[in-house]
C-alpha cells in the first residue's frame, strides 16, 4: 500500500473519533478491531478500509506473554479457517504499521504495533516505544484497577526489555516500573494479582529486595488463615521461587514442608467424610509425597505416606462405578454366525482368522480430531489411567491444537485409549460370536494346525510347536497360558522377520555384551511399518505395550495382571490377532 495514503487515513481516523470509533478508554484491543473492521466494512473508500483492515488484523493479535518466540499468535483457528497471524503481514503492511507507529497516541494501539514490528523486522526503535506502551498502558489502567490483561502487557513489557539486553536502559526502567507496581500492594491486596507480578519479578536477575519478600509472607499467612488452600499453595510456591532466589535456604525447607502439609490436610479432610473419596484423598497425598520427596532428610516420613497411599488407591477402586453406552451388535453377531457357519474345520479356521477386522489408525486419528473440533474443552483435561490396585500407572496431558511435542504424545496416548472402543466392539461382535460357532461345529487338532501354522510366512522356523500350542490354548478359552506362550512368540517373529532382512535387532553394552532388544523398542521401528502395514503395527503396540493401553506384554511379563484379566476382552483380542498374523496370509491365497 502507497505511503502517500496515510494522509487519507489519519483523516478517516479524525473523522472516526468524531463519530465514537475509537473510544477514549477502550476496554481492550478486541474492541478496537471489531471497531476498525466495522468501519472497514462501512466505508466506500477502498484504500482507506484497507487501513482499517490492518489496523484490525493487528488488534486481534492475541498477545501471550509466556512465550518467547510466538508472544502474539492468531484470535481463533479451526479446521479451514483462522483469523490473522503476524507472518500474514506482507512489506507494505510493515512500511504502513511503522507510519502508523508514529501518529498513534493510544497506548495499547502503540505497543501492539511496536510489538508487530520488533517480532517481523527487529526494529529496535519500535520495541522502545512497545516498551514504554505497554508500561503505560498498565499505570492508565489503575484507576479501572488490575487485570489479567494489564499483569499481561506488563509482563510482556518486561519481556521485551530484556530482549533488547540486561545493561540496556530499558531493563532498568521497566524493572522500577515493575518494582513500583509491586511495592504499590498491600497486604489487603489481590493475591493472584500479586502473585503474577512476583512471577514477572522473577524473569529478572538479581536479589528480591527483603521488603517484598516479607509482604509475601504477610499475604501468605492471611490466605492461611481464610483457609484457601490452593490459593495458599500457589503463593507458597511463589515464596519458595523467591527464597530459592535469595538463598534462603532454611525458610526454602520449611515452605516446602508447609506446601506438603496444605496437601496432607486436603487428603485427610477427604478420606474422613462422610462417605470417604478415597480416590481425592489419594490424588492429594501423591502430590504431598511428590513435594516432600525435595527435603532429603524426609525420607522417612515419605516412606510412611506412600504406605498409605496404597491403602488408599486400593480402596479407591471400590468407588468407580460401571457405566455403558447402548451400542446394538445383534445383526452384525448375526452376520457373523452365517458367515461361520456350514464350511470344513480348516476353511472355518481360516474365516476366524480374518472375522476381526483392523480398523485403520487413519480413520482413528480421523475421527479424533473431528471430536477435538466438536468438544475442545473436554479434551482439554488431561487423562490417567489406573490398575486394578488403584496406583495411577500413565497419565497424558491435555489435548491442545498445535505442533508442539507434548501435543502430540497426548493426542498419541488418547488415540491409544480410543482404539480400545473399537476392540471391545470387535470382540462382542465378531470374534467372540465366531470363535462360539466354532467351537459348536469343528473339533480341530494340533496337527491340522501345525500343518498350517509351518507354512505361515509370519511364523520362524522352530517356533511352530509353541504358536500351535498357544493358539489352541485360545480355542480351548484357556487364555491365561494362551497370552503367556503367545506374546513372547510375537517378539520373537517380529525379531526374526527385521534380522532376516538385514535389520540391527541387537545393541552392545559398555562391557561389549549384546543384548536383544526387546518388543518395547522393536514395535516402534520405522521399518516395520513398511512391512506390515502401520494399522498392524499400531494395534500391536496399543494393545502390547502402550502404558496408556492394556500395556498386556509388560503387565502379564512381570505379573501384574489379576486372574480375571486374562479373560478381559482385550485378551481375547490379542490371541485373536496372532491367529490373524498367523493365518491371515493364508486365508487371502485361498
Amino acid at each position: 500500500m502507497p505511503d502517500d495514503n496515510f494522509e487519507d487515513f489519519e483523516e478517516v481516523w479524525r473523522k472516526s473519533q468524531a463519530d465514537g470509533l475509537l473510544d477514549p478508554a477502550p476496554r481492550n484491543l478486541h474492541d478496537h478491531c471489531v471497531r476498525f473492521v466495522t468501519a472497514a466494512n462501512n466505508n466506500p473508500d477502498q484504500q482507506c478500509a484497507a487501513l482499517l483492515q490492518l489496523l484490525g488484523s493487528v488488534c486481534s493479535l492475541q498477545l501471550d506473554s509466556k512465550s518467547i518466540h510466538r508472544p502474539l499468535t492468531c484470535l481463533y483457528r479451526f479446521e479451514n479457517l483462522r483469523s490473522c497471524e503476524i507472518d500474514d503481514f506482507t512489506p507494505d503492511d510493515l512500511k504502513l504499521l511503522n507510519l502508523a507507529l508514529r501518529k498513534c497516541s493510544k497506548p495499547q494501539m502503540v505497543a501492539r504495533i511496536g510489538d508487530v514490528l520488533w517480532i517481523r523486522c527487529r526494529d529496535h526503535q519500535a520495541a522502545l516505544k512497545a516498551i514504554d506502551a505497554y508500561m503505560q498502558s498498565t499505570n492508565v489502567s489503575r484507576e479501572n484497577g488490575y487485570t489479567y490483561e494489564r499483569l499481561t502487557e506488563l509482563e510482556r513489557g518486561c519481556v521485551l526489555s530484556l530482549q533488547l539486553g540486561k545493561n540496556h536502559e530499558a531493563m532498568n526502567r521497566t524493572l522500577d516500573i515493575l518494582e513500583s507496581h509491586i511495592a504499590a500492594q498491600t497486604i489487603d491486596c489481590a493475591p493472584a494479582y500479586f502473585c503474577g507480578l512476583l512471577e514477572i519479578r522473577l524473569r529478572f536477575p538479581g536479589r528480591i529486595p527483603d521488603t517484598t519478600i516479607q509482604l509475601a509472607e504477610e499475604v501468605a499467612c492471611r490466605i492461611k488463615t481464610n483457609g484457601a488452600e490452593i490459593l495458599l499453595r500457589n503463593f507458597l510456591d511463589m515464596l519458595c521461587s523467591l527464597y530459592r532466589r535469595n538463598k534462603n535456604d532454611a525458610k526454602l525447607k520449611s515452605t516446602i514442608r508447609e506446601v506438603s502439609e496444605s496437601y496432607l490436610r486436603e487428603s485427610d479432610s477427604h478420606s474422613s467424610a462422610q462417605p470417604p473419596d478415597f480416590l481425592l484423598a489419594s490424588t492429594f497425598l501423591d502430590r504431598a509425597i511428590h513435594t516432600l520427596r525435595r527435603l532429603p532428610e524426609a525420607h522417612d516420613e515419605v516412606e510412611l505416606l506412600k504406605k498409605r497411599l496404597m491403602d488408599f488407591q486400593s480402596k479407591s477402586i471400590h468407588q468407580f462405578g460401571a457405566f455403558s453406552t447402548p451400542y446394538d451388535v445383534s445383526e452384525i453377531v448375526k452376520e457373523t454366525e452365517e458367515v461361520m457357519s456350514g464350511k470344513q474345520t480348516v476353511d472355518a479356521l481360516l474365516a476366524l482368522a480374518v472375522i476381526g477386522g483392523l480398523p485403520p489408525k487413519k480413520m482413528i486419528e480421523d475421527q479424533l480430531k473431528e471430536s477435538i473440533r466438536l468438544h475442545p474443552l473436554s479434551n482439554m483435561v488431561p487423562h490417567a489411567k489406573m490398575n486394578s490396585r488403584g496406583r495411577v500407572v500413565a497419565k497424558s496431558g491435555p489435548l491442545l491444537f498445535g505442533d508442539s511435542q507434548k501435543s502430540s504424545e497426548a493426542f498419541h496416548s488418547r488415540l491409544v485409549q480410543e482404539v480400545e472402543m473399537y476392540r471391545q466392539v470387535s470382540v462382542s461382535s465378531r470374534i467372540a460370536p465366531a470363535l462360539h460357532v466354532f467351537l459348536v461345529e469343528h473339533s480341530l487338532v494340533e496337527r491340522d494346525l501345525m500343518s498350517l501354522l509351518s507354512v505361515s510366512p509370519f511364523v520362524p522356523p522352530g517356533r511352530e510347536t509353541l504358536f500351535c500350542k498357544g493358539l489352541m490354548h485360545g480355542l480351548n478359552q484357556e487364555l491365561v497360558d494362551a497370552v503367556h506362550l503367545l506374546y513372547p512368540q510375537v517378539e520373537a517373529a517380529i525379531r526374526y522377520y527385521l534380522e532376516a532382512r538385514g535389520h540391527v535387532v541387537t545393541k552392545i553394552d559398555e562391557n561389549g555384551l549384546q543384548k536383544e532388544y526387546d518388543l518395547s523398542h522393536l514395535l516402534y521401528r520405522p521399518e516395520l511399518a513398511q512391512y506390515f502395514g502401520e494399522d498392524i503395527v499400531f494395534h500391536l503396540q496399543a494393545l502390547l505395550v502402550e502404558k496408556m493401553g492394556p500395556n498386556l506384554r509388560n503387565c502379564a511379563a512381570h505379573g501384574l495382571l489379576e486372574a480375571h484379566e486374562f479373560y478381559s476382552a482385550d485378551s481375547l483380542f490379542f490371541w485373536w490377532l496372532c491367529l490373524f498374523l498367523c493365518l491371515a496370509p493364508l486365508a487371502n491365497t485361498s
